[in-house]
């Protein structure tokens, strides 16, 4: 399941029908986000969760794949470790 899918089933849309009183604001991005500092309820991260005081649950398990064209593998050397 991706995470485009997963927050197309959470229904943002339908949430704010159920409640229209609240205010959703939908956040996307690769930046780890000090939730505290800008005001944030609720998160959806992927990967290890770091020391942290948050609460966390695990709302889903995720697999990941490096993937590459073959002619990028022609032209690249062999690599153990991802580059980042």
């Amino acid at each position: 399941m991706t995470l485009v899918r997963f927050l197309h089933e959470l229904s943002v849309v339908e949430f704010q029908r159920l409640y229209p009183a609240l205010t959703v604001d939908l956040l996307l991005t690769d930046a780890v986000v000090d939730l505290l500092a800008e005001r944030i309820d609720v998160a959806v991260r992927l990967g290890l969760l770091a020391d942290s005081t948050l609460i966390a649950q695990q709302l889903m398990r995720t697999h990941y794949s490096v993937c590459a064209s073959p002619d990028y593998l022609k032209r690249s050397p062999p690599s153990s470790i991802p580059l980042i």
